[in-house]
């Protein structure tokens, strides 16, 4: 599609029809300077009022968006070009939607951890909050119960169709509704090992009170391996909303 080309097709039929800036816009409920900027090739008509527009102007939408009158051996060709290239423009603007997400999502972390850390007066390191044993066992038991329930090929499947434009085309409703309650299962998981683990790293904090030097390092481990649970537990919700949001 052409914007000057509709543009300049706009004004035509619009003098055809003896009608002035401001009376097509009035008609269709927008200034003359909306008007204005169809016909010098600087925006396009929203599809909101497309329809409305064609009626004003009698002509079809496929000749709106070709910018010329067609005849009857053209018109079919010319729909399914205006079509393809509406479909187009559509996965691009999908596209940037994912990138501004993503980008919005960056800032908002760094956000996050700049507060985390001036809220502890900068005594807080990151590497305090990563315990490589705990989070190893984690990972390693969520793996299993998804293997154990049949859903690991799913989970890795849900991951990658949140994230492939097209995956996402050739998925079917059915599909994408099975990935998202293995996710949300996944989710469940994620949170009752976190549980699970924190109270047996508790149990055994219990078991040696006799040496007072392991009580707050142990401690911090009960609520790390909590703490995983949950952020993979965040991580799967996403993923389900990123795979809800297509149907």
């Amino acid at each position: 599609m052409n914007p000057e080309a509709i543009g300049k097709f706009i004004s035509e039929e619009r003098k055809a029809k003896g009608l002035t800036q401001k009376e097509l816009g009035e008609a269709l409920g927008l200034s003359d300077k909306a008007v204005s900027k169809w016909e010098n090739g600087r925006s396009m008509p929203d599809l909101a009022v497309m329809d409305d527009l064609c009626k004003l102007l009698d002509i079809s939408i496929n000749e709106l968006l070709s910018g010329e009158k067609l005849s009857e051996d053209s018109y079919t060709r010319k729909a399914e070009e205006n079509m393809k290239d509406l479909m187009n423009e559509t996965t691009h603007a999908n596209r940037a939607s994912r990138i501004g997400s993503v980008l919005l999502g960056s800032v908002c972390l760094i956000a996050v951890i700049l507060l985390t850390t001036l809220s502890f007066g900068g005594t807080m390191t990151y590497g305090m909050l990563l315990d490589i044993p705990s989070l190893i066992f984690m990972l390693f038991c969520i793996v299993l119960s998804l293997a154990f329930s049949g859903n690991l090929g799913n989970f890795g499947r849900g991951v990658c169709l949140a994230f492939s434009h097209r995956r996402r085309e050739a998925a079917s409703e059915g599909d994408i509704h099975n990935l998202v309650n293995t996710l949300r299962f996944t989710s469940r998981v994620s949170i009752l090992w976190g549980i699970i683990i924190g109270l047996l790293t508790f149990f055994v904090m219990m078991r040696s009170l006799a040496k007072p030097e392991t009580i707050g390092p142990d401690l911090a481990v009960c609520v790390l391996t909590l703490f995983y649970g949950l952020i993979f537990a965040v991580f799967c919700e996403i993923i389900a909303a990123r795979l809800r949001a297509l149907n």
